[in-house]
This record gives structure tokens, sequence and C-alpha cells, in this order.
């Protein structure tokens, strides 16, 4: 809450103040995988969503600023990061998993929901801005939409020109095609945009 505004991080302030994060990635680290199997589907999600920012968020703290030399992204990008998403190992519950691996494994195949998504800060202005709040998992369902609303809202995500007869996207449509697909047919349900339609007799 202390270094996040308009959903931008102040990571200057927040790479000299480090103790709060630190402490939860310690929380995390040494939590008991039998403790985590107690979790509802909600919570481990909501688990899985606060890990997967704060580790992003501590990278980019170790590196910041970030000066890199790879011509074929930003110089601040974190993909400037030396092995960023694929390669560098984090503790939870004891054992060592990457940033790709809780997107791909414990998020994506785990717990799917296209939602999430527009909840994963992966440290680019082309993903979901980040929120002061943390996902808690009995509020994790409206947070999730409220996320979705968010993004959909921002005209640098979702691009409608009637004039010019253009629509324009976000990349993320277009990456995770398969993981919106089965949703896209779908009638909206009121607190879920992406809910399945109730059967009818």
């Amino acid at each position: 809450s202390q270094y996040v505004e308009f959903g931008n991080v102040h990571y200057n302030k927040w790479k000299a103040h480090q103790i709060g994060l630190d402490k939860f990635l310690k929380a995390i680290e040494h939590l008991d995988p039998k403790e985590y199997e107690t979790f509802s589907r909600d919570e481990k999600l909501a688990f899985w969503l606060n890990t997967y920012n704060a580790l992003t968020i501590k990278t980019v703290l170790d590196y910041y600023p970030i000066h890199g030399t790879l011509s074929q992204y930003p110089p601040d990008s974190f993909r400037q990061i030396p092995n960023d998403w694929e390669s560098v190992q984090f503790k939870v519950m004891g054992s060592g998993i990457t940033l790709y691996a809780i997107e791909h494994e414990k998020i994506r195949r785990d717990l799917a929901d296209p939602r999430t998504h527009f909840a994963e800060v992966c440290a680019s202005r082309s993903c979901a801005q980040i929120t002061k709040e943390p996902f808690i998992g009995a509020k994790l369902q409206t947070q999730l939409d409220d996320a979705t609303r968010r993004f959909m809202a921002d005209s640098d995500n979702i691009l409608i020109d009637p004039a010019k007869d253009t629509f324009m996207a976000s990349k993320i449509f277009s990456w995770f095609t398969l993981d919106f697909a089965p949703r896209g047919a779908l009638k909206p349900v009121s607190g879920n945009a992406f809910a399945p339609p109730q059967d009818e007799d």
C-alpha cells in the first residue's frame, strides 16, 4: 500500500524498504505444504497470484534500476534481467520454483481461470496493473471481476474505433488464446464475467 499508486510501483522507494516484502517471502518459503492442502480453491489461487506478483516485484527490486543491453527489448525491460522468468529458482513451501512454473503450472494449469491474466503483474505496462490490496480467498471472485473490468476499460488494452472501423486488443488475448476460447461464446452471468452458463430446462 505504501509503494503502489494508480497501478504503478515506486521501485526506487520500495528498494530501500523491503522488510515487509521479505517477511512475506519468508512466510511463503516456510509454509507447510500440508497446510496449503487445506486451502479452498480460491485460497490456493489467491496464494499463487500473490506469490507470483511478490516474486516479480522482488526480482525487479534486486536489479533496479535496470539498464540492459539486449537490443530486442527496451533497456529497462524485465526481459533484460538475466534468466528472468524461466530459470531463476525461488523457494516456495520449501521447494524451488520459477515464475514460469508458477504462471503456467500452478495458475494456468492447476487453477485455470482466464481472469488471472488480468491479475498477474509481470512488471510490464502491457500486463495487468497491480493494486494496493492482496488477493484474498474470501474476496477472490469479486477481485478477479474487478481486475477484468479495469483491464477491459483501459484503452491501451481494448480499443474500438467505429469511425475507422478498427478494433485493437491486447496481445494477451493472442498469447493465451486457448485460455479464453472455451469461454468465448458464453453468456454473461451477474457477478462473474466468465462464469459458465447455467443449465436450462
